[in-house]
């Protein structure tokens, strides 16, 4: 798990190079020249990248082969790809990508990031596991992991918050209503 903080691009290749490529989650960018250039960059360590529409089978086939998929999950998502839970105080949009997959197939949910240094260089800053929340509610679990995941992502931002990179619209989705729960 991560999000667009410091040089998420630069830490998923130089994690390729030190440690082991891995299997990335992205929405192709608008541009086919522009995706070709950064996916060319993106797979040079060996990374694999998955574009997102479509990838629940092949990211289940992944995790249950024991391979590690990196998803980014600070994007303001259709309101039913998400779950709108605090992010900052306000409430958000927020892909239950993560949570769904994580409490379906019990992978682990580790959090990495990498942090500007003042001389320039990046830290990879890989935190322990995500302990998930399991009450048997399958919707409350999925939501309660998503707020979870949120708030580690508001860690960081507020440590370096000018290391976040954000030019989307984070608060674009509104609810109608609070995700249903049922109680």
């Amino acid at each position: 798990m991560t999000s667009h903080f410091g040089n998420w691009e630069l830490m998923a290749l130089a994690f390729s190079l030190l440690y082991h490529p891995i299997n990335i989650v992205i929405r192709p960018l608008d541009s086919p020249f522009l995706d070709s250039l950064i996916d060319s960059i993106r797979t040079r360590g060996g990374n694999k990248m998955i574009a997102k529409k479509g990838s629940v089978s092949k990211v289940l086939r992944l995790l249950a082969a024991g391979e590690v998929v990196g998803l980014l999950i600070d994007q303001n998502p259709a309101w039913y790809e998400g779950v709108f839970v605090p992010f900052f105080k306000e409430i958000a949009c927020t892909n239950k990508a993560l949570s769904s997959l994580a409490l379906r197939t019990s992978a682990p949910v580790v959090p990495a990031y990498n942090v500007r240094e003042p001389n320039g260089s990046y830290r990879i800053v890989i935190e322990p596991e995500v302990v998930l929340d399991r009450s048997g509610d399958t919707r409350v679990d999925i939501e309660e992991n998503t707020a979870k995941f949120n708030r580690i992502i508001e860690s960081y931002v507020r440590r370096h918050p000018e290391q976040w990179f954000w030019v989307h619209q984070r608060w674009k989705t509104r609810p109608y209503q609070p995700w249903p729960r049922q109680k």
